[in-house]
């Protein structure tokens, strides 16, 4: 298909932007139900074979891994999937601008780790030049997967996700069972940026690059600011990594490697979903208001599917961590704890860059995240000097400061959603719910964990279930639109031979469902 073809047409309508919304959750959480599956085990399998030492090693790759990935969904494609008309000179020089920068940056980071070590150890040196490469491999990919999300096309996103992942992670299980440690995982990486960008490729195949004057403009003028702040962001979510790998020593650094990964980034591979439909879905929305409109529910059902997992994850931390990665990785459950309210302040945060990008705003997000970088950067090599929970506890508190702040700043003052609306009226009920849930967890897990006989599986899977319980049944009770807008979304989930048979024998679901689909204004 022509670059020129490929946008759908301006102006979507509201019931064509809830049916492409909902097909997208369909798509999207299949292939991250795939995913999670997978990086589950292996995580599993991986935390036995490697030593917390060595993922402290190669922590500080994770987090080159997160700016170089952020290349193929914020750099020069965004002006792509905002463009109401594609042309080919677009594409061509946004192609030829993210390879430059992707190679440019690859030897940047070659080059620089080695004179400039930080700090690291001759080995975190090498991995983080072994894993550099994943600048130039996202950027190859960055156009093509820019092309597939204006058009709006989850299923091929899907697709493209969960074949570079499942290859990245055969191969670092493989190479750890060959005893390469966190060799084994910087390669890994890599193997992911290739295949995602090699599917992308395929398909979507780009133009020959090519810069065009006349593109350079639109490219640049957009594409830099929405560039330089998802980059910024990447580096955000991940600095603790590169900053700590270098200031503890490396156990210490593993056990928050692996906190952050339960705590902030596993809630942060489902927020993917959300950030990956709603920059083009808001984008297509054919007014502000229903833009925002759209943003607010889907802020809603987010925190709602997330805040209780985060709070169980809490109550269960002291009995999950032991019995799932083993006894070494003990010391990172106090830390587990305290970075799950990290995740809980992100699940709230997420949704500002696609909305400021849609309103064309990309230079007061790109500001927001040069002041908190280095703000952030500061915190963690004060905090890290007392210690992993200290510095754990310095994060925690810099990112409920900062949600504050981005909000009223860039949303209710430079989007005119009040900040009201986020911190009360969008997660109230979220918020309500795992509070009840969480307390009643954490007094079946009390009662349970004091019965000697009890095994940990049978403890953690029956609190589970009765947290989740009270959860839904909080919602039903006291949120009802909220409740409505979940069932929503888990009908559109299911099989479509089982969402017929439901369609035909359940009438007040199908309505709830439609209902609660739409982004009308509140």
């Amino acid at each position: 298909m022509a670059p020129d073809d490929a946008q759908p047409p301006a102006g979507e309508t509201p019931a064509s932007l809830r049916d492409k919304a909902l097909r997208g959750v369909r798509w999207i959480a299949a292939g991250r139900l795939i995913i999670e599956i997978g990086t589950l085990v292996s995580s599993v399998v991986l935390a036995r074979l490697i030593a917390p030492a060595e993922f402290g090693a190669v922590a500080p790759t994770a987090f080159l891994l997160a700016v170089g990935a952020s290349l193929a969904m914020g750099s020069f494609g965004t002006p792509l999937v905002r463009a109401k008309v594609v042309t080919r000179e677009l594409t061509q020089t946004a192609f030829a601008l993210s390879l430059v920068t992707g190679f440019l940056v690859t030897l940047l980071v070659i080059a620089g780790i080695e004179a400039f070590p930080l700090g690291y150890s001759p080995h975190q040196v090498h991995l983080i030049q072994v894993v550099a490469p994943s600048f130039f491999l996202f950027s190859l990919g960055a156009v093509p997967q820019a092309l597939i999300e204006g058009r709006l096309d989850w299923r091929r996103g899907a697709l493209n996700e969960v074949g570079s992942t499942v290859p990245g992670i055969v191969v670092t299980v493989i190479l750890a069972a060959m005893g390469l440690g966190g060799l084994a995982i910087a390669i890994g990486y890599l193997v992911m940026g290739l295949c995602s960008s090699l599917q992308a490729m395929y398909w979507c195949p780009p133009p020959l690059p090519r810069i065009h004057r006349s593109a350079i403009k639109d490219i640049v003028g957009f594409g830099i600011p929405a560039s330089g702040s998802a980059i910024m962001y990447s580096m955000q979510r991940t600095i603790g990594y590169g900053v700590l790998g270098a200031r503890l020593d490396a156990q210490s650094a593993g056990y928050y490697f692996r906190a952050n990964q339960l705590g902030v980034e596993y809630q942060g591979k489902v927020t993917n979903i959300l950030l990956r439909m709603m920059f083009p879905l808001l984008s297509k929305a054919d007014s502000p208001e229903r833009m925002r409109a759209v943003r607010a529910r889907m802020v809603q059902v987010h925190a709602s599917f997330l805040f209780p997992l985060l709070a169980l994850l809490i109550v269960l931390a002291p009995e999950l961590v032991p019995w799932l990665y083993g006894d070494r990785w003990a010391g990172a459950v106090e830390a587990t704890q305290i970075l799950a309210i990290v995740g809980l302040a992100t699940v709230v945060n997420t949704g500002i860059g696609p909305v400021m990008l849609a309103a064309g705003r990309p230079r007061p997000l790109l500001i927001k995240d040069s002041i908190e970088l280095p703000l952030l950067i500061v915190t963690l090599i004060v905090a890290s000097s007392h210690g992993l929970i200290t510095a754990c506890i310095a994060v925690a508190v810099f990112r409920l400061l900062s949600l504050v702040a981005n909000q009223y700043f860039l949303i209710d003052r430079m989007c005119g959603i009040p900040i009201k609306d986020t911190l009360v009226r969008d997660v109230m009920p979220a918020a309500v719910g795992s509070a009840v849930a969480g307390l009643v967890a954490w007094f079946v897990h009390s009662r349970l964990n004091a019965a000697p006989e009890a095994p940990a599986i049978i403890d953690m899977g029956v609190t589970t279930i009765v947290g989740l319980i009270v959860y839904a049944m909080t919602l039903r009770a006291f949120f009802e639109r909220t409740w409505e807008d979940c069932s929503a979304v888990i009908y559109r989930l299911q099989p479509q031979g089982l969402s017929s048979r439901l369609r035909r024998g359940g009438r007040a679901t199908q309505t709830a469902a439609t209902a609660a689909a739409g982004a009308d204004a509140r």
